[in-house]
């Protein structure tokens, strides 16, 4: 009789012992980082505006700025998350003007909140585990750049895509990864400025090199 009763336990045992230690369901951490902005301005063609129309254009890339913030993290199945944040980041973007020449300087001071969808390969527990993201976010920009030539509002939407790579090294994770942030609203504000008319819209592209760290 005790022969069948160990039996029977340690047959209802092994299930328990078999699975993997179970992951945290929810998990917050911090983030870091560096951007790279850039303003897209495009001019309505001269044919439809007056011959003499002025134009505006930003420079390829505006100065690099600083990324840092917090991100929580829910699993919703072992390979899927959904994850949210709340960063705050600083740049610069500079704007051309002509036929004048002239150039102007935009700080965005930003607050956003992302939510991600971020998928990770966790078939074998590997050390580096490659991960997708994809989402969206919103934000403010606090610094208001009044100007007599081009005004932006404030508020930004965009949808994100990144790739990273989660590394597990003991207590902690680290993720690397990069984050392209596709502008989705005009911020051209339209305050009947001087290159008002030549100016169709304003979109505001970033991309992100960030790590994330939580244990």
């Amino acid at each position: 009789m005790k022969n069948i009763l160990l039996i029977l336990f340690c047959a209802c045992s092994w299930p328990v012992f078999a699975q993997e230690v179970s992951a945290k369901k929810f998990f917050w951490g911090v983030v870091a980082g560096i951007e790279q902005h850039r303003l897209s301005v495009q001019s309505i063609n001269n044919k439809v505006a007056a011959p003499d129309s002025p134009a505006a254009g930003a420079e390829r890339g505006g100065t690099a700025g600083a990324l840092a913030g917090l991100f929580g993290r829910w699993r919703l199945t072992r390979d899927l998350a959904i994850q949210s944040e709340l960063l705050f980041s600083l740049t610069q973007n500079k704007v051309r003007f002509s036929p004048e020449g002239a150039q102007e300087q935009y700080q965005f001071i930003d607050a956003e909140l992302p939510l991600h969808l971020v998928l990770t390969n966790r078939a074998k527990n590997h050390i580096l585990r490659p991960s997708l993201m994809i989402g969206g976010r919103i934000g403010w920009n606090f610094a208001s750049n009044p100007s007599d030539r081009l005004n932006l509002y404030q508020n930004r939407t965009a949808v994100d895509i990144g790739l990273g790579a989660e590394i597990h090294l003991k207590n902690f994770h680290i993720q690397p990864e990069i984050v392209y942030s596709y502008g989705l609203n005009n911020l051209h504000n339209y305050l009947n400025t001087l290159y008002d008319p030549g100016i169709k819209s304003v979109v505001r592209d970033r991309i992100t090199l960030r790590v994330l760290l939580w244990q």
